[in-house]
């Protein structure tokens, strides 16, 4: 079966109607003069709506991309995974409940989050500065301060969540 000539503006005058019906409370008739507006309207804000959802889904792939980038070459990244993991692994041997759960998960984010900053600075200054400048040195030195005073917050809670399931 062959697509006729105003197969497609049947189509949609039909979805159109539907639309406007059911959902707007517009009742469009095909001899309705407004048809044509009414239909370009529905086709703009759909296709807005489609460009929002195609914005977010690139968002999402630049993150998943800068997430690649942060951890690539990051040599910390190899004590964080394994030390997650074991976190994670000895809150089920102690059957943590759902707080300490959460707890934990917010440290590990935190510390993750922290290291993925230190590399965007680290990254940002490769770009920025081919030579030794003392400023962008004391911008590294504080961002990896930063994961040092996240880490160490990080770890005494773990070690606070922990106590208090063994003891």
């Amino acid at each position: 079966m062959a697509v006729q000539r105003g197969d497609f503006s049947r189509l949609i005058g039909v979805m159109v109607w539907v639309m406007d019906y059911n959902k707007f409370g517009i009742r469009l008739l095909p001899e309705d003069a407004r048809a044509t507006w009414n239909l370009s309207r529905l086709v703009t804000n759909f296709t807005e709506k489609v460009l929002l959802m195609t914005g977010w889904v690139n968002k999402f792939r630049c993150a998943f991309r800068g997430l690649g980038f942060g951890i690539a070459g990051q040599s910390s990244f190899y004590v964080h995974i394994p030390v997650a993991i074991s976190v994670l692994v000895l809150a089920a041997l102690l059957k943590c409940s759902a707080v300490q759960w959460c707890v934990l998960i917010l440290c590990i984010a935190l510390v993750w989050s922290l290291e993925l900053m230190n590399s965007a600075v680290e990254l940002l200054a490769r770009g920025l500065c081919d030579h030794q400048n003392p400023w962008v040195g004391k911008a590294l030195d504080t961002a990896a301060a930063a994961v040092l005073v996240g880490s160490i917050g990080s770890a005494v809670i773990g070690a606070i969540v922990f106590a208090t399931q063994i003891f």
